[in-house]
């Protein structure tokens, strides 16, 4: 969810976890998170092993917008809010067209996405996967 949003910020104590990473199945429900990735990481700091970004590298790679004191978490959160009502109807506009640039590419990414998870949701590794979890083991 965190590659759709405009804005997202993280408690001090807060990891982001790219779990897809390690996943044996491509999923489908991830909304092209695989044509965000490549937007918002660069190739040489996407962490292959799957494993959870700390709150300041996450803002340090572009994941998140800003990391403050947890307690403050929700007083940021709110400030943000009342800025962004504040914003003329025009402005929301102005990002709707900011996106429609990549529309048409997103639109590609999800169907392509579709077709991979299809195909690999009926592979060998995500049957084990899928037996795995419902007997409460590790993938063999």
């Amino acid at each position: 969810m965190l590659a759709h949003c405009d804005f997202v910020y993280a408690g001090e104590r807060r990891e982001v976890p790219l779990p897809f990473v390690t996943w044996r199945s491509c999923r489908n429900s991830e909304a092209a998170i695989c044509f965000h990735c490549v937007r918002i990481y660069p190739r040489s700091r996407a962490d292959p092993a799957g494993w959870a970004f700390d709150a300041s590298r996450a803002a340090e790679l572009g994941t998140i917008t800003q990391v403050v004191p947890d307690q403050s978490l929700q007083r940021q959160q709110l400030k943000l809010r009342v800025a962004l009502a504040q914003n003329p109807p025009l402005r929301c506009g102005s990002k709707r067209l900011m996106k429609r640039a990549l529309r048409e590419q997103l639109e590609q990414a999800v169907k392509l996405e579709n077709e991979v998870f299809a195909e690999r949701v009926r592979s060998d590794d995500a049957k084990q996967a899928f037996a795995a979890f419902f007997e409460k083991r590790q993938p063999a």
